[in-house]
C-alpha cells in the first residue's frame, strides 16, 4: 500500500513550512490521523517511548476513542495511570543485573577511545550507568 496520501500531503506541508525535524501542531496531526483511520479498515498502531510524551494520558484516551478495529501497542518505562491502566494488558520486563552488566561492557569498550584519569573514568562510567535506567 505504501504511505497514505493524507500522511504524504501532511508531511509535504510540514516540510514546506519548515517544520521538518520538529513537532507539528497536535490538532493538525489528529485531523490527519482521523482522516487516515476513516479510510482504512483496521490495523496496528505502535507508539514507542510513551514515558517521553508530555501528555500520555490524553494521547492514550484519544487512542481509546478510535474505532475498535485498531490494535494499539505502546511501550513505556513506567506503567500507565488512571482509568487507562485498567484497560491495558501489560507485559512487564523487570530490570535486572544482566542489563546493567551489558551496559557496563558496552561503556568499557567505548571508553577505551578516551584517555581519562582512573578516578574520572570511574565517575563517568558510574554516572552513565546510573542514568541509563536499563536502556
Amino acid at each position: 500500500m505504501g504511505v497514505h496520501p493524507a500522511l504524504k500531503a501532511f508531511f509535504d506541508k510540514c516540510s514546506s513550512e519548515g517544520l521538518t525535524g520538529s513537532s507539528p501542531p497536535v490538532k493538525d496531526l489528529v485531523m490527519v490521523l482521523e482522516e487516515v483511520f476513516q479510510t482504512i479498515s483496521g490495523g496496528y498502531i505502535v507508539l514507542d517511548a510513551m514515558d517521553e510524551c508530555s501528555e500520555p494520558i490524553e494521547v492514550l484516551a484519544w487512542l481509546q476513542s478510535l474505532p475498535k478495529q485498531f490494535w494499539i501497542f505502546f511501550t513505556s518505562r513506567y506503567e500507565p495511570e488512571g482509568e487507562i491502566a485498567k484497560t491495558c494488558f501489560k507485559i512487564s520486563l523487570d530490570r535486572d543485573a544482566k542489563i546493567d552488566e551489558d551496559i557496563g561492557i558496552y561503556l568499557d569498550k567505548k571508553m577505551e577511545n578516551y584517555r581519562f584519569k582512573e578516578d574520572l573514568r570511574t565517575e563517568v562510567m558510574e554516572t552513565l550507568k546510573g542514568k541509563a535506567q536499563g536502556q
